[in-house]
């Protein structure tokens, strides 16, 4: 179970990877402006109410880990969806970015899913779109601040798989 949700941990992490760069060859952020965001894990660049990422303490079971991510994650969602439905609400030559989205945010409600059926009988905490800021949801579509957000909150993504990943493989590796 655990190797399963690494495998898919690593695979959104690429396709995020794959969007970021969608971004950057077709103009939608300036190459320079994208390097230094992506140099980044400071709140300089970072939208409120976006998760960062807990570290497992030592005493945690997976099914600790799995509750707390399970949160994690649905906050996530709720900021990719909005970025998927302003690429929706621009039209233009954004099929292909809608696709992407749209494969990322399935591939999440995929690991949602393996913690859901792994927790069994934990009653897991719902997350309320308002975790995300009037002022961050509501940006003029032809706005390029709006591509910048959305571009912040694929790196804020990456930074907390790049974080998730190595601890689930020394949870799984110290696992019984």
């Amino acid at each position: 179970m655990l190797h399963n949700v690494i495998i898919e941990l690593k695979e959104t992490d690429e396709k995020i990877a794959t969007i970021q760069q969608y971004y950057i060859q077709h103009n939608l952020i300036n190459a320079t402006e994208a390097g230094v965001i992506q140099g980044e894990e400071s709140n300089l660049h970072h939208i409120i109410g976006f998760p960062v990422y807990k570290p497992i303490h030592e005493n945690e079971t997976i099914e600790d880990v799995f509750y707390r991510d399970y949160e994690t994650f649905s906050s996530v969602l709720v900021f990719l969806e909005q970025s998927n439905w302003d690429v929706i609400a621009m039209n233009g030559d954004s099929q292909a970015l809608q696709q992407m989205l749209k494969s990322t945010i399935s591939k999440i409600l995929g690991i949602l899913c393996k913690y859901s059926n792994a927790m069994e009988n934990r009653i897991v905490s719902y997350v309320s779109r308002d975790i995300m800021l009037d002022e961050d949801r509501d940006v003029n579509i032809e706005s390029r601040i709006l591509r910048k957000r959305d571009f912040i909150i694929l790196k804020d993504t990456r930074v907390l798989l790049k974080k998730m990943i190595p601890d689930y493989a020394l949870l799984k590796q110290n696992a019984p």
